[in-house]
């Protein structure tokens, strides 16, 4: 029995793509296909729901009835999403991944604080 070696990206890897695509605007089911090699379509909206904590927003007058909704990105949230993953979850082999979850976590939950 043989098992296919599936390429799969981490959540942060996947929101900063996502990230990356709306900067000039994604369809959601575009966000779909792209990441079905790599992501279940669960993970994928979880992504999303990430990215909209650093500026990922729709544009309801341009969502479409096959491609849903539309994406775009604000340039200079998605830098603060990528200063915050690049200066506090830097991980390396045997590292504990729900440790360094947390401390992402609790670094956007204070970001958010107004």
């Amino acid at each position: 029995m043989t098992k296919a070696i599936v390429a799969t990206l981490s959540m942060n890897e996947l929101t900063g793509r996502i990230l990356d695509m709306a900067q000039t605007g994604v369809y959601r089911e575009s966000l779909f296909e792209a990441f079905k090699p790599v992501a279940t379509k669960k993970q994928i909206k979880e992504a999303i729901a990430l990215a909209k904590q650093f500026g990922l927003h729709t544009d309801p007058a341009l969502r479409d009835t096959e491609l849903g909704t539309y994406y775009q990105a604000d340039i200079d949230k998605v830098a603060s999403f990528q200063t915050t993953i690049q200066n506090s979850v830097i991980l390396s082999a045997g590292d504990d991944m729900a440790q360094k979850l947390l401390i992402a976590t609790r670094t956007v939950k204070l970001m958010n604080v107004e």
